[in-house]
């Protein structure tokens, strides 16, 4: 893998001609300049500044059909915008089935396999294996190049997820639809662990550049916070995904834990939402407040008990409106 500090390109090869800025976070190229990085030249119309950003150059190439990219493919950190000439040279070894005269350059905005986009007017050099395109006010995040007659990943054009009553609504809207299999709703309670809640099959196959609208309703969402993603498969066994949405609801109290129970010196509880207030009552089984505090931006709460004798408590838990006690036991 091929990793370039964008801050220290004057120590790589790179070539610069016209006017450059270089800063302590990055570099500004300007209008009409040319720089080289790797196999990869950017010729902008207008200033671009590239700052806290590193260029991967990896050679797994991005699935697609009936042929995946070239193995070659550069990939930012962070997007960047560009508007002017890009010109990337493919090795013989790297067409990956390709067709060098066919070839077209193939950007997406995010990041994993999905949101490509081919550049139709791109330009083919057959006597130094290069193919370029001009781009306009355009956002990239990764680069790469297939054949005109190849279909990259689908371009995911949009996916919310809102809020409806006690239920989660998702929408999600997509064009390029080629070979899909069909769409796997998945959600997550903490947000690495997903599991499939529905497939959609997929409604406009091989439809081109029309777009295509899909939408389905979570009525069953975790208290708390639920984290959602649509995962797109083809026919073929590959997917892309979405970017991942957050939906949350409150959690209800009878959801906070206290443990150890029984306890020795201290008893702690558990699924606090932090964005509430909490008073915390600890009582005896005859109702005389022993200790009492709030808490407020945390998850947990630690009640000492060290100093308590043996036997039974309670433990009130109130929010501004809602109140839920629990039975907890303290052995010596």
């Amino acid at each position: 893998m091929y990793r370039i500090f964008v801050a220290l390109l004057l120590l790589l090869p790179v070539s610069l001609f016209a006017q450059f800025v270089v800063g302590a976070t990055g570099i500004t190229v300007r209008n009409g300049a040319t720089l080289t990085i790797d196999s990869l030249i950017l010729q902008p119309t207008a200033d671009i500044t590239i700052e806290n950003n590193h260029l991967t150059h990896r050679y797994v190439p991005v699935p697609g059909s009936p042929n995946a990219s070239v193995k070659r493919v550069y990939e930012w950190d962070v997007p960047i915008l560009i508007t002017g000439n890009l010109q990337m040279y493919v090795a013989n070894p790297e067409l990956n089935g390709n067709i060098l005269a066919s070839l077209q350059l193939a950007h997406s905005p995010l990041t994993g396999n999905d949101g490509f986009m081919t550049s139709t007017t791109s330009n083919v050099n057959m006597a130094d294996n290069s193919v370029s395109n001009n781009y306009s006010v355009t956002t990239i995040k990764q680069l790469t190049a297939v054949s005109f007659s190849s279909v990259l990943p689908l371009r995911w054009l949009s996916f919310t997820a809102k809020k409806v009553d006690h239920t989660v609504q998702l929408d999600w809207k997509v064009s390029e639809e080629e070979n899909v299999k069909g769409y796997e709703v998945q959600r997550s309670a903490e947000g690495q662990l997903y599991e499939t809640i529905a497939f959609v099959p997929v409604a406009c196959n091989n439809c081109g550049l029309q777009e295509v609208n899909y939408t389905y309703t979570d009525i069953q969402p975790f208290s708390g916070t639920n984290f959602y993603r649509i995962k797109e498969v083809d026919i073929n066994g590959s997917a892309s995904y979405t970017r991942v949405q957050l939906v949350a609801f409150d959690r209800a109290l009878s959801e906070v834990k206290a443990g150890p129970n029984p306890a020795d010196k201290f008893i702690q509880l558990f699924n606090l939402e932090a964005s509430k207030k909490y008073s915390i009552t600890l009582l005896s089984v005859s109702g005389v407040v022993l200790k009492k505090e709030s808490v407020e931006n945390k998850n947990t709460c630690i009640i000492e008990t060290e100093q308590l004798p043996a036997g039974a408590y309670v433990i009130l838990i109130e929010t501004a409106d809602k109140r839920i006690q629990k039975i907890v036991r303290v052995m010596r």
